[in-house]
């Protein structure tokens, strides 16, 4: 088994040459769908108890990156406009 950070290396060097590669036009428009899927729901879940739960457990964290959350003070101007 990798270590976890051969993993984390492994998986974030094939993000990051994603764009570089072309993919089927079918590919990206299900990719398109799984992320319109999952905003919807990420949105659904405004005032939600798990959904509530999640972001406060994440903003207890007070971590400092540049990483937003949905739903919260440090989400992007988009993100709260669109709830």
């Amino acid at each position: 088994m990798n270590a976890p950070s051969s993993i984390i290396s492994t998986a974030s060097t094939f993000v990051a040459q994603a764009p570089g590669r072309a993919y089927p036009e079918d590919v990206a428009q299900l990719a398109r769908m799984c992320l319109a899927d999952w905003y919807g729901v990420a949105l659904g879940a405004r005032g939600e108890p798990a959904g509530e739960a999640v972001r406060r457990l994440v903003e207890a964290w007070r971590t400092r990156g540049r990483a937003r959350l949905l739903h919260s003070v440090h989400s992007s101007k988009i993100v709260r406009r669109s709830a």
